[in-house]
């Protein structure tokens, strides 16, 4: 089975509710349904303000006039496996000042696209000033976050100076090479996931060869370091090595 089948079975059973205490003989799913939705279509999803949403499914129109508060962080998932909640990532700019709110599932709303209804808008019912006055969402000494964040870089090159991301065009930062803190390529950036019109999070291609059987990941701005010199040469390190970043959950848009 691959895993976008698995996950899509995975979060049908969850939406269901149903504890596995209950189920008596296997039950096996072997094709996600049309109106399935998978734990990696949701996560890192942008997530959206709308004070009103009718029906379940919505024109693009409308959809672009909704405020973008953050994306989905996380999913919070009660003891007989049905879904709690999402932990929503908002505010900050370049992963500084972010925070993590939770939100039970009676104010989040996923609604299809009606000319696409591959794509999923998650909605809530909450301001970001709202989210922003929230308590921090804080995980219990057993849950972990699904990626641990790379410490940032502090290395020195003669000529080069550190740079901040919004300082650079983003023409220089897709398509750059990605390298180790020990000069090695690592990766190619093949993207920026923006939010509110800022840069956020680099989108990695890792692995493969020539652009084939390569896996594509997302790492934050405060995971990079950006090296520029008087010419304009950009280079851009993380203090990883190409298998660590292979670990890394595939992103996927």
């Amino acid at each position: 089975m691959s895993k976008t089948a698995f996950t899509a079975a995975l979060v049908a059973t969850l939406l269901a509710g149903t504890a596995f205490a209950q189920v008596k003989e296997p039950i096996f799913l072997g094709k996600a349904g049309p109106l399935d939705i998978s734990v990696e279509s949701l996560l890192d999803s942008d997530v959206y303000f709308a004070a009103v949403v009718e029906g379940d499914l919505v024109m693009p129109d409308v959809a672009e006039k909704w405020d973008n508060i953050g994306e989905v962080e996380d999913l919070i998932l009660a003891p007989d496996g049905s879904v709690k909640g999402i932990v929503l990532e908002v505010g900050g700019f370049l992963a500084i000042g972010e925070k993590h709110i939770g939100l039970g599932m009676d104010s989040v709303r996923l609604v299809r696209d009606r000319e696409d209804t591959e794509k999923i808008y998650v909605v809530v019912d909450r301001t970001l000033e709202q989210l922003k006055l929230a308590p921090e969402y804080e995980y219990d000494r057993v849950a972990r976050t699904r990626d641990e964040l790379f410490a940032p870089p502090k290395l020195v090159r003669d000529g080069y100076t550190t740079v901040n991301a919004q300082d650079v065009t983003v023409d220089k930062l897709v398509d750059a090479v990605v390298y180790g803190s020990k000069d090695e390529t690592v990766g190619d950036l093949m993207d920026i996931v923006l939010n509110q019109g800022h840069p956020v999070k680099a989108v990695i291609d890792v692995g493969g060869f020539l652009g084939m059987g390569g896996k594509r990941i997302a790492v934050s701005f405060e995971e990079l370091q950006l090296l520029r010199n008087d010419d304009g040469d950009l280079r851009i390190y993380i203090e990883a090595t190409e298998d660590q970043l292979e670990r890394r959950r595939e992103y996927t848009f």
